[in-house]
């Protein structure tokens, strides 16, 4: 079921940091740090703080998030550094309809949206 409702690899940020790039639920966006870069189709979404986004691991045949982070680790007991870095997001395309009909049933399984009057201008 998870592969039905979410089909591929999505960036999360928050409705803030969206509007002010005018970035939408879908868009095609590239990710990048000076480690690397990876391709990710938006998620607006309230579970990121303003400032802050998020992606999975979940689909590294599809969208390798582990290039864009550290691949560095504890030398002794092998744990991998908390998976956080700097990255620049470049919109690289407008949704398609099969990114909207994603987004569609990610909202219908429970997104809570932020009220747009507590968006900024």
């Amino acid at each position: 079921g998870f592969d039905t409702l979410v089909p591929y690899e999505m960036l999360e940020l928050h409705p803030i940091d969206a509007n002010r790039e005018g970035i939408e639920s879908g868009d095609l966006l590239e990710v990048e740090s000076r480690r690397g870069q990876v391709s990710v189709t938006a998620r607006v979404t309230v579970r990121s703080p303003p400032g802050v986004v998020f992606m999975s691991f979940a689909f590294p045949e599809r969208a390798r998030t582990n290039d864009v982070t550290s691949d560095a680790f504890d030398f002794i007991t092998e744990t991998p550094e908390f998976k956080a870095c700097a990255v620049r997001i470049t919109k690289l395309r407008d949704a398609d309809e099969d990114s909207l009909r994603v987004q569609r049933k990610i909202r219908l399984a429970g997104e809570v949206r932020l009220p747009t009057d507590l968006m900024p201008a």
